[in-house]
C-alpha cells in the first residue's frame, strides 16, 4: 500500500469515527476516498450522486413485522416499532430509525420494511448491547 493510499485510508477511518453528517453521505464519501486511493490521483473518477440512483419502486402497503432476534435488537423495540410504522425514507423500502444516546452520541438502525429485518448503521460500533447501534460518539475536534 502506498503512502497516499494509507493517507486516504486514515481519512476514511477518521470520518467513520468522528463525523456526524448523515449516514448515507458518509458512505458515499468513504467509497469515493477509497476508490480514489485505489485508482490513483491521475485517473478521473466520477463521484456518485443521489440523482444517479433513482428509486423506481413506490412503496405501497404495510410494513412486515419486525424480526428482532438478538438482545441488542430487542433493546430498542419501541423506537424500532415506531419507525417501522412510518413510510420509507430511502432506497424505496428502507427506514432509518434514529435516537440520541447522550449529548454527542447518536444511535440508530436501518429497517427493511419489506422483510422486517433490522440492520445496524454502516458506521455502527461492533459490540453488544446499546453500543451495537452507536454510529457517532464525541467529543468532536
Amino acid at each position: 500500500m502506498t503512502r497516499k493510499s494509507k493517507s486516504f485510508t486514515k481519512i476514511a477511518a477518521l470520518i467513520r469515527r468522528k463525523c456526524a453528517a448523515p449516514m448515507v453521505a458518509l458512505v458515499l464519501i468513504e467509497d469515493c476516498l477509497l476508490l480514489h486511493a485505489q485508482t490513483g490521483a491521475s485517473r478521473q473518477v466520477k463521484i456518485p450522486r443521489f440523482e444517479d440512483f433513482p428509486v423506481t419502486e413506490k412503496w405501497e402497503g404495510s410494513a412486515a413485522p419486525l424480526k428482532l432476534k438478538t438482545t441488542p435488537e430487542r433493546m430498542f423495540v419501541t423506537r424500532l416499532t415506531d419507525a417501522s410504522k412510518q413510510p420509507p425514507d430511502f432506497a424505496g423500502h428502507y427506514r432509518f430509525a434514529g435516537w440520541g444516546c447522550g449529548s454527542v452520541c447518536a444511535a440508530g438502525a436501518i429497517i427493511d420494511l419489506n422483510t422486517g429485518v433490522v440492520y445496524p448503521p454502516p458506521f455502527g460500533r461492533k459490540g453488544t448491547g446499546a453500543a451495537h447501534w452507536i454510529f457517532t460518539y464525541g467529543p468532536f475536534p
